[in-house]
């Protein structure tokens, strides 16, 4: 996926169209379309759909009834033809697929050719097959179900060796998963509906079988919201670097592991756990500027918070059984939310 910006009449449209036609060759699918948000506004989606049908067939443009007929159509063309292929000089890719191609499945074998890929974001219904020796250079990838309620299921090999920000929403990610263990560059983990984990990776069992330790280290962010059935955090107390902790909505989370280690963590956002009561080493996160407990309803007393000096911003409202926070009065912070 290529990006070009820039203000009107620079060449933008006529830069597109060369590069289009020097590699048009290379796929059995092909089509050039010119000012689509404005075509589509003056003519409608059905338009635009037998146009891409149209040159795809290489005949003259027919009209479809209505969008789902044309989408049927889109469906059947593209599911023969080899229209993803890619060559090794691509360095980014962005399919969506979430509406009207719910279907869609990916294979290891269609990103071979990939092999400079860094970027990847996929709205799909499944990745498939062999990922041994696909990606290996990729350093950020996004992942989405393109079904409503459907957990897209993980691939067991996929290369994840130089990624910096995984980003997997909707997918089936169990205990166990093996790739995620080789993530040794990882920054930024965000898990958002995947509703069958149980348990985040545990980081510290990792340190412990990679063979470059400190590497994990770089960790800096973690969200794990809405994952309803997550019932256990295991292992941060080695991820020294991690500065932003979200775990929202964790409806089933009652505890969580000891915090004190982490000593440049600066947002913890745990609202909307409701059965959340173990907090041990909150009261030694000396760099804590936001916390968020926001409806942890079975929280009735918090440890002492005298020695979170950076604390500015704090939400215990809907924190019905909470009676008492010692040391409040002595960091003073610039917000507090109580209702």
């Amino acid at each position: 996926m290529i990006g070009i910006w820039g203000m009107g009449g620079i060449g933008k449209t006529t830069l597109v169209k060369v590069i289009y036609n020097q590699i048009l060759d290379q796929f059995d699918g092909r089509s050039f379309l010119n000012d689509i948000h404005e075509s589509v506004k003056q003519n409608g989606l059905k338009y635009l759909q037998s146009l891409l049908v149209a040159d795809f067939l290489r005949r003259e443009r027919q009209d479809f009834t209505s969008v789902d007929e044309g989408t049927g159509e889109l469906k059947r063309r593209f599911r023969d033809k080899r229209v993803f292929i890619g060559t090794e000089n691509v360095l980014a890719f962005h399919l969506d697929f979430r509406v009207g191609f719910e279907d869609c499945h990916f294979t290891g074998e269609q990103f071979r050719k990939l092999s400079k890929l860094r970027f990847l974001h996929l709205h799909c219904d499944a990745l498939e097959g062999n990922f041994d020796g696909c990606l290996s250079n990729l350093r950020w990838l996004s992942l989405h179900s393109s079904i409503l309620m459907n957990q897209m299921p993980m691939p067991a090999n996929l290369n994840l060796k130089n990624i910096v920000v995984l980003e997997l929403t909707s997918c089936d990610v169990r205990d166990g998963w093996d790739s995620i263990q080789m993530a040794v560059k990882l920054k930024v983990l965000s898990l958002r509906h995947c509703h069958y984990i149980t348990r985040t990776p545990d980081f510290s069992r990792n340190l412990e079988r990679l063979p470059d330790l400190s590497n994990l280290k770089l960790l800096n962010e973690i969200k794990a919201n809405e994952c309803k059935r997550l019932d256990e955090v295991e292992g941060p107390d080695d991820l020294c670097s991690l500065r932003n902790l979200e775990i929202r909505n964790c409806t089933s989370l009652e505890t969580l592991p000891d915090l004190s280690s982490l000593k440049l963590l600066e947002r913890l956002d745990a609202g909307g756990c409701e059965k959340l009561h173990g907090r041990e080493g909150l009261d030694e996160l000396e760099s804590l500027q936001a916390l968020n407990l926001r409806q942890c309803k079975a929280i009735t007393r918090l440890p002492n918070v005298s020695g979170l000096k950076s604390l500015q911003w704090l939400d215990i409202s809907g924190c019905d059984n909470l009676t008492e926070i010692p040391g409040i009065e002595e960091i003073n912070p610039i917000s507090i939310s109580r209702y």
